[in-house]
């Protein structure tokens, strides 16, 4: 009997391991990518049209978002899912690949000047343009279930928050975090901290999310990749 408890503890633990690991791998294998919504789709038939367009659009949306520099050249885009129809049909996601991880985290370290540059004027959160990383299915899960408690808090009459991270947190708190984390690189300090937390991480993007600043209300949860565009 004790034998069987200790199999199955056993089999657990090693599946938890399996799964953790697995998450780590996908993680690693998006790192490079970040997910743009709501970029209006070419009303071109032909696919090399749409491809270029996209392409435009996507290299005018990242420049006033960040100098990526020099090595910072995108992929072709590419479409998520199929082409939706009607008047309520949304443009489908954007999924970008640039050459080096530094770039996507410069990306994600300036999205908050969309709001005063590509959508500035734009009041329809339908219509403004989001920038996030490439979540893997589980780190879309979690931050659905944020969005829930996020709006929960709010019509409970919480304001000034927002998502960063895993985490829920005051606008303010977050401005204190980015800067103690820049004086602490300036003075190697916080530096160390944050290699240390990535160490601790097992090598995914734990660390790298110190630094992100989540905007979307999109899941990114609206289909698979269209090859044929």
């Amino acid at each position: 009997m004790r034998e069987n408890i200790d199999d199955l503890i056993q089999k657990a633990v090693e599946a938890k391991v399996s799964e953790y690991f697995e998450e780590a791998q996908e993680r690693d294998r998006r790192k490079n990518f970040v997910v743009i919504s709501n970029v209006p789709e070419s009303k071109s038939t032909l696919p090399e049209d749409r491809r270029a367009e996209d392409l435009a659009a996507v290299k005018k949306i990242l420049d006033k978002v960040s100098d990526i520099g020099e090595g910072g050249q995108i992929e072709h885009p590419v479409r998520l899912g199929k082409i939706q129809m009607g008047k309520e049909a949304r443009p489908r996601l954007l999924r970008v690949k640039l050459q080096k991880t530094e770039q996507v985290d410069s990306i994600m370290k300036n999205v908050g000047k969309m709001r005063d540059t590509v959508n500035a004027g734009v009041n329809d959160p339908k219509k403004r343009i989001y920038i996030n990383r490439d979540r893997t299915p589980k780190e879309r899960d979690q931050f659905r279930k944020l969005q829930g408690d996020l709006k929960k808090r709010q019509q409970e009459g919480e304001t000034d928050l927002m998502i960063r991270g895993d985490k829920i947190v005051k606008k303010g708190e977050r401005m204190n975090a980015d800067k103690a984390l820049d004086e602490g690189k300036k003075g190697g300090g916080a530096g160390r901290e944050e290699k240390n937390e990535r160490k601790e991480d097992g090598g995914g993007r734990g660390g790298k999310d110190f630094r992100e600043r989540i905007v979307s209300t999109d899941s990114q949860g609206r289909g698979g990749e269209d090859k044929n565009r």
